[in-house]
């Protein structure tokens, strides 16, 4: 099962002397994103996907359906090899509310 002892650990901060040509960073969300719940998100990974293998990037939205002890549950999970990836919020203005941890078997969108 999971264990609150993980929660959080399943993110890295990369911070670059230089910026990246052709590379628009997205700004991060700071508060919680409590206005988001029953509102949809954009999640992006390199892991399992509904139509094929693993490894070619994949971008799905899903819908967040609750907000408890800082984690982000949804009515769509990840995939398996997606941790890591960045939750995003498009609207009013594109930012990252969170990063994929885990999902449900069977329930890769």
């Amino acid at each position: 099962g999971l264990s609150g002892a993980i929660i959080g650990v399943d993110v890295g901060v990369l911070i670059l002397r230089d910026d990246v040509e052709g590379v628009t960073p997205i700004p991060i969300r700071r508060d919680e994103p409590r206005d988001m719940i029953g509102q949809t998100f954009t999640a992006v990974g390199f892991g399992q996907r509904p139509d094929g293998p693993a490894g070619l990037k994949y971008k799905g939205d899903g819908v967040i359906s609750n907000l408890t002890g800082g984690v982000l549950y949804t009515e769509q999970t990840i995939c398996q090899g997606d941790s890591g990836g960045p939750m995003i919020q498009e609207a009013p203005e594109r930012r990252v509310i969170g990063v994929a941890s885990f999902g449900q078997a069977g329930s890769c969108p």
